[in-house]
């Protein structure tokens, strides 16, 4: 099935996260695109995949997934809410 999403179906929680995980230099903005191809429309696996590769920096450098992850944070709030 192929489904054409644009920049405004991202929820905006998720496009903070997705900024925020380019500007730390966790992951780049061509593999983002690159996901997309793997969640489509699935926000929380997309956050969660970002997240896991924030992860990976903990040791080196805490800062890329502290502000990786409180971004994300926002994103589970508002899912949390919408339940």
């Amino acid at each position: 099935m192929n489904q054409t999403i644009s920049s405004y179906d991202i929820p905006t929680t998720v496009k903070q996260v997705i900024n925020t995980a380019i500007e730390m230099q966790v992951i780049e903005a061509t593999d983002v695109y690159s996901l997309s191809s793997e969640f489509g429309t699935d926000w929380t696996g997309l956050v969660g995949r970002l997240c896991e590769y924030a992860f990976t920096w903990i040791h080196s450098d805490r800062e890329k997934h502290t502000k990786t992850v409180k971004a994300a944070e926002l994103f589970w709030q508002e899912q949390a809410a919408v339940s």
